[in-house]
């Protein structure tokens, strides 16, 4: 159930996928974060739960967003924004994380975020389940 097995799952998903980009986990420090990396990084961030009604005094569903920031040099090449994007989507699409009990991720949406310092950003949102049971369930 750990968000950081979660969130270490997903970018090694991504690694494979996209060869020739950096692949990481979102910086502590975003505002300073610099791309070094010549044709783009794709950064990963696991957060902002939703959780659902407690269910018979066991439990409740938590639905996590995963965010997939894409930063890119180009847009509409084949290491660009959109090629990028949609290799994202490939290897994350009904993939199922083996850590914890989560669902299938699909995909809830994606937008432009900005293009500073000729860098092109957009934002990937995918969307997983999982249901955490209380320590205090009277049947464990």
């Amino acid at each position: 159930m750990s968000l950081l097995l979660l969130e270490q799952a997903v970018v090694a998903q991504l690694q494979p996928a996209l060869p020739g980009l950096t692949v990481e986990s979102y910086p502590d420090d975003p505002d300073g974060y610099t791309l070094l990396d010549p044709v783009g990084a794709v950064l990963v961030a696991v957060g902002n739960s939703r959780w659902s009604g407690i269910a018979n005094q066991t439990g409740q569903e938590r639905r996590v967003r995963i965010v997939v920031a894409v930063l890119t040099r180009n847009l509409a090449t084949h290491t660009g924004a959109y090629s990028v994007m949609d290799r994202v989507l490939a290897a994350l699409l009904g993939w199922m994380p083996s850590v914890g009990e989560w669902q299938p991720l699909f995909a809830a949406s994606d937008r432009f975020v900005e293009f500073r310092d000729g860098v092109w950003r957009h934002d990937m949102v995918f969307e997983s389940a999982s249901y955490v049971v209380s320590q205090f369930n009277p049947c464990i």
